[in-house]
């Protein structure tokens, strides 16, 4: 048993993948009807830019629970080289090579995830990005994007903002 802890703990030094590292919060936004992703200057401290791994956008259920995967790019294989600066943002399917993206639906929460790196190439180090968004209805025809925040005081994630999804009270759903 204790060999198999002190292995894991090895792989995980060797990784370069920090156990302790933590998740940080991606910026969801709008271009044209799409969501875009970026993330904030805080989350690449001190570098200009991140290389990004993989990028993934599940529907999730009210409990955080996947439904399915509509965008999903370098999780399973190769990324193409996509550079992310915090002034710039990578709308929702605009990258995939063999992914293509399926249409988001109004009334669905969704949860985004960013993986990359930031730093010299053999001497990065690892950032890791989610939040969560709806697609809203606005008028005729316009899509309205719509990021979900933590509302630190009543301890829920504010779905509210996406008109009739109920605020998810758990905290294990906070990043």
């Amino acid at each position: 048993m204790t060999r198999h802890v002190i292995g894991a703990i090895v792989l995980l030094a060797a990784s370069g993948c920090p156990a302790h590292q933590k998740m940080l919060d991606g910026i969801v936004g709008q271009s044209g009807d799409l969501p875009c992703f970026t993330v904030p200057i805080e989350g690449i401290q001190g570098f200009e830019t991140l290389r990004v791994a993989a990028i993934e956008v599940s529907e999730i259920t009210e409990k955080g629970a996947v439904v399915s995967i509509p965008w999903s790019v370098g999780m399973k294989g190769t990324m193409p080289a996509t550079v992310l600066a915090p002034s710039k943002c990578i709308a929702y399917g605009a990258i995939g090579g063999q992914s293509v993206a399926a249409p988001l639906m109004e009334g669905k929460r969704y949860a985004l995830f960013i993986n990359g790196h930031v730093g010299p190439l053999n001497q990065g180090q690892n950032r890791r990005y989610s939040g969560y968004f709806c697609v809203i209805k606005s008028g005729i025809e316009e899509q309205l994007v719509r990021q979900v925040k933590w509302d630190r005081r009543a301890r829920v994630w504010d779905w509210g903002v996406c008109g009739t999804l109920r605020s998810s009270p758990r905290e294990d759903l906070k990043s």
